[in-house]
């Protein structure tokens, strides 16, 4: 969903993705919108399948220059890749597809919760999540609560991301919301107000209604967040706020 609106506000020139779009409501339409026609700017796309964008990540975690596969042999989007070449098996066997690494710059991970130095605990679906913290260049966590030391000792199996890749992090209580989040969200208490589908005017972050709290407001242990008072700058492509965060008792 931030993927979409970041396009809608101008700021992406190009995307690497096996797919584009928001999880609650189906299509991307920011995305849709500047690949067909250009607007806000022309986007370059480079396409990919789920397993192959995992591939590249895996290859940047790994430190290695590429992956090989036999998937993708025979569909068209390794036609002409500039990240997919075919090459010999060196033992002999038959051809292999070389999926190249993909190093991000920044990846931005959120987490169930993480201690003061970074290193933070995630579970349930983890999708392409750990490989993208190894991959990237500087690694940013936002996690839902921020816990002692000693609860992350607690349980090692669950620490996924380690203090030494994070280089920021930032308690974002809620922060995924309107999307799925382990058990804490579910897509069936949110109504999703797609209100940056129009090319005109500002591109508000997508109002909640969270168990009738009111649509635009998320309340949380510690307050409510007017999330309709949120927008995307045109500009900078940055996020500006109005109105806000209001204190709890």
């Amino acid at each position: 969903m931030a993927f979409d609106q970041l396009i809608g506000a101008g700021a992406v020139a190009r995307v690497i993705a096996a797919w584009v779009g928001n999880v609650a409501g189906g299509s991307g339409y920011a995305f849709r919108r500047a690949f067909e026609q250009g607007i806000p700017r022309p986007l370059a796309m480079e396409d990919h399948s789920n397993f192959s964008v995992g591939l590249a990540l895996k290859a940047a975690a790994m430190g290695v220059p590429y992956l090989p596969t036999f998937t993708g042999f025979g569909g068209d989007i390794v036609r002409d890749h500039p990240r997919i070449r075919q090459l010999a098996d060196p033992f002999g066997g038959p051809d292999v597809l070389a999926v190249g690494a993909l190093r991000p710059d920044v990846a931005i991970i959120h987490v169930q919760r993480a201690d003061r130095q970074g290193n933070a605990h995630l579970w349930g679906n983890l999708g392409l999540t750990v490989e993208a913290a190894y991959a990237a260049r500087r690694t940013i966590v936002t996690c839902e609560e921020i816990v002692p030391e000693e609860v992350i000792r607690s349980d090692p199996n669950r620490t996924v991301i380690p203090g030494f890749l994070v280089t920021a992090k930032a308690l974002l209580d809620k922060y995924p919301s309107p999307t799925e989040h382990d058990i804490r969200f579910n897509l069936a208490d949110h109504t999703v107000d797609f209100t940056w589908r129009s090319a005109d005017g500002e591109i508000p972050i997508p109002g909640l209604d969270l168990a009738g709290t009111g649509q635009g407001q998320v309340v949380g242990a510690s307050g409510s967040y007017n999330v309709k008072d949120l927008f995307i700058n045109r500009e900078s492509g940055g996020f500006d706020a109005r109105g806000g965060f209001t204190p709890g008792p």
